[in-house]
C-alpha cells in the first residue's frame, strides 16, 4: 500500500468507505486504488527511499519539540531582560 503526504491540516481521508488517519509525519498509508483520487485533493506520493521509521519519526518530532521549547524558553528570557 502506498504512502501519500497530506495536505496541510489534514487529518486523514477516506476511500470507498474506509477511514484512513495522517501520522504525525504528515503521512497516510492507503490502498492503491485510492491514490488517483487522493491527488486530486492534494495529497501527494511519497518516495519509497525516503520513508522514516516509527522511530525515525518519534525521535525527530521530539527533538523539533525540544528545539521549540529552547527558542521559546529563550524568547521569554530576552522579554524578562528587555523590561526595566
Amino acid at each position: 500500500m502506498p504512502k501519500m503526504k497530506a495536505p496541510e491540516g489534514a487529518t486523514g481521508c477516506s476511500h470507498a468507505g474506509e477511514a484512513y488517519d495522517v501520522d504525525d509525519a504528515g503521512h497516510v498509508t492507503v490502498p492503491d486504488a485510492a491514490v488517483v483520487d487522493l491527488k486530486s485533493h492534494g495529497y501527494e506520493p511519497v518516495a519509497d527511499v525516503a520513508q522514516e521509521t516509527d522511530e525515525e519519526v518519534d525521535a525527530r518530532i521530539k527533538a523539533e519539540n525540544a528545539a521549540q521549547a529552547e527558542a521559546d524558553a529563550a524568547a521569554a528570557a530576552s522579554k524578562k531582560g528587555g523590561k526595566k
